[in-house]
């Protein structure tokens, strides 16, 4: 469970932002963790992605811009996902958000949808090597969870629908969310 449910603070910013960030559970390091948060990512690609209807629709509303993005994290102790970006109106942004998740986390995906992602999730894994930083950032979250740097593309060659929605299940319980609006101060 969560500590809080949401929370509101004041900052000098110029337009509202909203953050989620949903508690995840203690994601063993290793394969388990690694399937965690590559199946959560592809998920969250799926429902919020910028080739994903809801973030056309987001986007066209001006609902958000082109700093609304998510993380996965995961090490041997705890796991989360942070959704957010700016927004000249969090609630209603917080509501869609939520609703596309509940939605998302029930329905069946293509097999062309995830396809599409899973290409992309694999680029990603090779662009690692175009950047010295990144590439060093990797091999040592590889080190510290004791996983094999090239796993990825195994995985995600192999990762079915179904594991996809197990695993961002766990990730993306609504029950688990805690959201936090910062306001321009006065």
């Amino acid at each position: 469970a969560v500590r809080r449910r949401s929370a509101r603070i004041e900052m000098p910013i110029a337009m509202p932002m909203l953050y989620m960030g949903f508690k995840g559970p203690a994601a063993r390091s290793g394969l388990h963790g690694l399937r965690l948060e590559t199946s959560t990512s592809v998920m969250l690609d799926l429902l919020l992605g910028e080739t994903s209807r809801l973030y056309e629709e987001l986007y066209a509303e001006g609902l958000i811009g082109d700093d609304f993005s998510w993380h996965v994290q995961g090490d041997r102790s705890m796991s989360y996902v942070m959704v957010g970006g700016q927004t000249p109106d969090p609630l209603k942004l917080e509501r869609r958000t939520l609703e596309a998740i509940e939605r998302g986390l029930s329905s069946r995906r293509t097999s062309v949808d995830v396809e599409r992602v899973r290409r992309r999730v694999l680029g990603d894994h090779v662009r690692l090597l175009d950047s010295m930083e990144s590439l060093c950032g990797h091999l040592a979250d590889c080190h510290r969870s004791r996983l094999d740097p090239f796993a990825l593309p195994e995985l995600v060659a192999n990762i079915s629908t179904a594991s996809i929605r197990k695993y961002a299940r766990q990730m993306l319980d609504l029950g688990r969310v805690t959201s936090v609006l910062v306001s321009p101060s006065r």
